[in-house]
């Protein structure tokens, strides 16, 4: 008995046709958005990058040369104030005219009547790719009718939420971004781009595993990764927030867990120089005994100069040597995601395995864990250097 063929098996032609016409319809929608785009930018010339005017220097593009912001980490000046100090990449500048002076695409919203500059605060939550604009439980009604409006390239959604004491307003991208906010007539203006405009050296610091994700640990959990790290990982942040030379993001700062791509997404997104993932190395009793320290690596751009593998070797040898741990080498990471998937001089730092007895009590000393978190800085501020060179 012959079975009865599909009807697209029968027109093979067809289908085929079908699927052209698809394709080239969803091309005609992306070349369409695109001459919209441009043809918006071409008749509101506040929204385009000063820097992209073409010709002789202008003190307009003298003065964006300042445009770079001051690396800076704590609550930011201003009238406007941020919810977390733990938030980098946002500036409150004074008027629109100081506003213009940084690249990137701007959308405004009407303040409600009467409400005050010091009422709003901002929360920049980069890796969910949020700004949130808090203000008080009063004017939500009135807030809530005032949509974002302008140039809402990346612009995923927005949603408005009323709560006990503060209303919000959640504006979630498809990127990560970083933002300028100024305050004239009545109006906010929020201006965002990517990070890499306003800061010269970037770097991402990812602390593995994080909130209920513990990592590897030891027999009755006495020594625990996600500790050992989280140690490390305070030594850098409350280092890095007194400097004003590199702009460094951590995939969390506190206790809390982020997927992979998350993590590696955000380096890609803010366009970082350098990514560096921490973690701890561990064997159970049947695979055997182990110690030392060892750096795995993304072997993928290794045509680059400077490369993935020049960046595990500064590190392999300086870690080890700072906290007299044994050098067990640098070895291939292709299939770790956060090291494939980076468009960057990418690593990963097994600092030492905590199922060795040696490695994990050295590991557990707090002033090892700050000699550790200060040769990762050494080998960030000597890499950045020499990338300068390039």
């Amino acid at each position: 008995m012959k079975k009865k063929r599909g009807k697209w098996v029968k027109h093979p032609v067809l289908a085929v046709f079908i699927v052209f016409i698809m394709l080239l319809v969803f091309a005609l929608v992306l070349v369409l958005h695109r001459v919209i785009d441009k043809q918006f930018l071409r008749q509101h010339p506040e929204y385009v990058d000063v820097m992209e005017t073409a010709g002789e220097e202008t003190d307009t593009e003298k003065n964006r040369q300042n445009g770079k912001n001051e690396i800076d980490y704590s609550v930011m000046s201003g009238t406007v104030t941020t919810v977390s100090e733990a938030t980098p990449g946002q500036a409150f500048v004074a008027d629109k005219k100081a506003l213009s002076l940084f690249r990137g695409y701007m959308f405004h919203i009407v303040l409600p009547e009467g409400i005050k500059a010091e009422e709003l605060r901002f929360q920049d939550d980069y890796m969910k790719r949020r700004l949130t604009i808090y203000y008080p439980v009063e004017y939500f009604e009135e807030f809530s009718t005032h949509e974002p409006e302008g140039l809402m390239t990346d612009v995923k959604r927005w949603k408005y939420k009323q709560g006990v004491t503060q209303g919000k307003l959640a504006i979630t991208f498809s990127k990560t971004f970083a933002f300028h906010y100024c305050i004239e007539d009545g109006v906010l203006y929020v201006k965002y781009g990517s990070p890499s405009y306003y800061y010269d050296d970037i770097v991402v610091i990812d602390p593995g595993h994080g909130g209920e994700d513990y990592g590897a640990y030891t027999y009755n959990q006495s020594y625990i990764e996600k500790d050992i790290i989280n140690a490390v990982n305070n030594y850098l942040y409350y280092d890095y927030i007194k400097q004003k030379k590199i702009m460094v993001y951590f995939t969390r700062v506190e206790d809390e867990n982020y997927s992979l791509a998350q993590r590696i997404g955000l380096a890609n997104d803010i366009n970082a120089d350098l990514f560096i993932s921490l973690h701890c190395n561990f064997l159970t009793s049947w695979q055997g005994a182990a110690r030392g320290v060892e750096t795995a690596y993304n072997q993928k751009d290794a045509s680059k100069p400077y490369n993935s593998k020049w960046l595990a070797e500064k590190l392999q040898n300086t870690f080890s040597h700072a906290v007299g741990l044994d050098n067990r080498g640098i070895i291939k990471g292709a299939d770790l995601k956060v090291l494939r998937l980076a468009k960057m001089p990418a690593c990963l730092l097994e600092m030492g395995f905590i199922s060795d007895s040696v490695d994990a009590a050295t590991l557990s000393n707090g002033s090892m864990q700050k000699r550790a978190a200060e040769a990762i800085e050494q080998v960030v501020e000597e890499a950045l250097e020499e990338m300068k060179h390039e």
